[in-house]
This record gives structure tokens, C-alpha cells and sequence, in this order.
């Protein structure tokens, strides 16, 4: 039985797309709550962004999706 990875969903402000994005969840961080700021790779970039929703299904193949860079906030501003 294979475990399937944490999805996170997160919204950026900065990006003119009304749609989410998804990310995977370092292996050590499981329990993050919708609201916490979160830095993300962008393209060539990165980007802050904000964690509205955790899944274990994608709509992206898993080994497209990359991981979060860092946690900005512990606790969720939203």
C-alpha cells in the first residue's frame, strides 16, 4: 500500500489567475491549517502565497507538483 503525499492548495495574490495552485508537503510538516502564509516556488521565482485548502488528490500528477519552500507563519492569518 502506497501512502499518497499531502496536497496543499494555495492562493497568490500577486498572480492574476483566479485558480489555486498545489504544492507538496514537506514529509515533516503534516499538520499546517488553512490561512498560514507560505513561501512557494513560482517559475523561475518565488512567491508568497496562502494555504486555503490540504488534499490527498491533485488535479496535477504528483511528480509535476513541487514543495513549498518555507512556512512564514505558524499560526493562520486568514
Amino acid at each position: 500500500m502506497t501512502i499518497k503525499p499531502l496536497i496543499l492548495k494555495v492562493a497568490i495574490p500577486a498572480v492574476p489567475f483566479f485558480q489555486h495552485f498545489e504544492y507538496l508537503t514537506p514529509e515533516d510538516l503534516q499538520n499546517l491549517k488553512a490561512g498560514v502564509r507560505l513561501e512557494v516556488p513560482f517559475g523561475k521565482t518565488s512567491k508568497i502565497g496562502f494555504l486555503i485548502a490540504t488534499s490527498f488528490e491533485s488535479n496535477y500528477p504528483i511528480e509535476k507538483l513541487k514543495p513549498i519552500t518555507r512556512i512564514i507563519d505558524e499560526i493562520p492569518l486568514l
